[in-house]
This record gives C-alpha cells, structure tokens and sequence, in this order.
C-alpha cells in the first residue's frame, strides 16, 4: 500500500525517527515495488517543505513503483534464464569433454582462460560471456565431424577412435581434402 504524510514530524509513524528530525524532513511518500506475489523494494520520496505532494503525486509513484517492480522481477528472471543457458552449455561440454578421458574438463579449462585473458584485455561483461560461451563450446563441431569420420579412417589419422561412428568410411581422405584446416579459418 502506498503511504504518504504531510508533516512527518507530526505523524506519529515517522515521529522519532531520527534521519526524519534531523534532515527536518516534513512531507514523505512511500510505494512499493511489488509484482503480483511479491513486494520487491520501496520507492521513497521526502521534502523539507509541509504539504509538498499531493493524492495524483502519490498515484503517479504508485505507478512507477508497480512498473519498477516489474522489471525488476523481469531482470531476475533474465539472469536465471542466461544462468540456466550457460548451465545447459556447460552440461553440453562436459558430455563431449567426457567422451575423451584425455580432455577431460579441457573446455572448462579453454572458457576459463578465455574470460581471465577477456578480463584482462578489458573487455565487458557481454563480450566476456561471448568469450566464456565459445571457449565452452569450441570442440562440439569437432565431436560431429570426428563422429562422422568413421573408426579407420579417425584412427589412421591418429584422432583415435572415441568419436569414431559406428558406419566407418562416410568420409575417405579425398573428402578431407576439401576440408580446411582450423587454422585457416584465422588466416
């Protein structure tokens, strides 16, 4: 509920306090930030002069309150949706990383130093996630091209055979040809 007074050194629910006595604080209004099921903060306005805001004042901080509420429960539920997403990613890389005994918790490691190095060469919170996010996910397309290699052809290319598929020979080493090297993409 909205509250607002006109003398705050008279109402006997501000009287006594002592920021309201000695800032001589007169006139106060008070609204909730709230959502349908919670009330998330308050918005408060006080002035030295008796008198100051008036019932459509009240209404308007009300409004805004109720609004402020709003986003704000919208921003928290934004975070745990990211949170949630990085969570799933995460879950992901382990999976591929699990496949490998050899690199085991290797894109956790990769996503680390990316963010240390991001940190580090000042980028912001955004990019670093960019570069967090990447550093997760930069050996999933490495898993679906050794899984479509086959066993044979994966292990005479010594890439070993965890990610071998079951079909062997879907790709001969005229098809890898074609293929760039990843280092050629940075070129």
């Amino acid at each position: 509920v909205s509250a607002y007074t006109d003398d705050a050194l008279a109402d006997e629910r501000y009287g006594g306090g002592e920021s309201i006595v000695r800032q001589r604080i007169r006139s106060v209004m008070c609204a909730p930030m709230r959502t349908t099921d919670a009330i998330l903060g308050v918005l408060y306005v006080d002035s030295q002069t008796v008198r100051e805001f008036s019932d459509a004042e009240l209404e308007l901080l009300a409004a805004v309150g109720n609004q402020a509420g709003i986003a704000l429960h919208r921003a928290r539920l934004m975070a745990e949706v990211e949170r949630l997403f990085l969570d799933v990613m995460k879950a992901i890389a382990s999976i591929i990383d699990a496949k490998d005994g050899y690199t085991h918790k290797h894109s956790e490691r990769v996503a680390a130093f990316g963010v240390r190095l991001a940190r580090h060469l000042g980028f912001d919170a955004d990019s670093r996630s960019v570069v967090e996010l990447s550093g997760l996910l930069h050996d999933v397309g490495k898993g679906m091209f050794l899984a479509t290699l086959g066993g044979g052809l994966a292990a005479d290319l010594g890439l070993g055979t965890t990610w071998a598929a079951e079909d062997p020979g879907r790709l001969t080493f005229g098809d890898l040809e074609i293929i760039p090297d990843e280092g050629s993409v940075l070129r």
